[in-house]
C-alpha cells in the first residue's frame, strides 16, 4: 500500500510559506493538506439531492419571493462618513468610502497584515462610472508577506 503522505503536493510558493511557520503551524498545514487530497474525490452531488428530498412543500411556500427579499438600496447613497465598502479578489482591493482618513486607516491595516499594495489606476477608471461614494481606490496586490515590520 503507497503512504498517502507521498502523494501531496507542494508548490514552490506553498513551499516558501510553510519555511517561515512554526512546528505547530507546519504540523496543522500538513493535516489540512492531507484532509485536502484525501478528500479529492468528494461528490457533492448527493448531498444536494438529499438537501433538496428534504424540503417539503410548506417549506417551498414559505420562501422569500423576489418582492419581499432583503433590499439594500437605502444604503446606496448613503452620505455616513463612517462607511466603507471593501472587496477583496485575489488579485485586487477594491475600497470605497466617504471619508479620506478612513481609506488610509484600512490601507495600512491592509499593510500591517502583510499585504503588498499598488495602486491600480486603470482598473480605478472602469469602477468611476458605477461608484457610490466620494473615494474609490483599486489596489492590486502586487504579494502576501507573513508580517511587516514598520520601522
Amino acid at each position: 500500500m503507497e503512504n498517502p503522505i507521498n502523494k501531496i503536493y507542494v508548490s514552490p510558493a506553498e513551499y516558501s510559506y510553510i519555511i517561515d511557520l512554526t512546528p505547530i503551524e507546519k504540523f496543522k498545514y500538513l493535516l489540512e493538506k492531507f484532509d485536502i487530497e484525501s478528500n479529492k474525490d468528494l461528490n457533492l452531488t448527493q448531498f444536494f439531492t438529499d438537501l433538496a428530498d428534504s424540503y417539503t412543500e410548506e417549506d417551498i411556500d414559505n420562501l422569500p419571493r423576489s418582492g419581499s427579499q432583503l433590499s439594500f438600496d437605502e444604503y446606496e447613497e448613503s452620505d455616513d462618513g463612517d462607511r466603507v465598502d471593501v472587496m477583496i479578489d485575489d488579485e485586487h482591493i477594491l475600497i470605497e468610502t466617504n471619508n479620506l482618513k478612513s481609506l488610509r486607516v484600512i490601507v495600512k491595516n491592509f499593510f500591517e497584515s502583510g499585504y503588498i499594495l499598488r495602486r491600480d489606476q486603470n482598473a480605478e477608471t472602469m469602477f468611476r462610472t458605477s461608484k457610490v461614494t466620494k473615494y474609490l481606490r483599486v489596489y492590486k496586490i502586487a504579494g502576501i508577506v507573513n508580517m511587516m515590520c514598520l520601522n
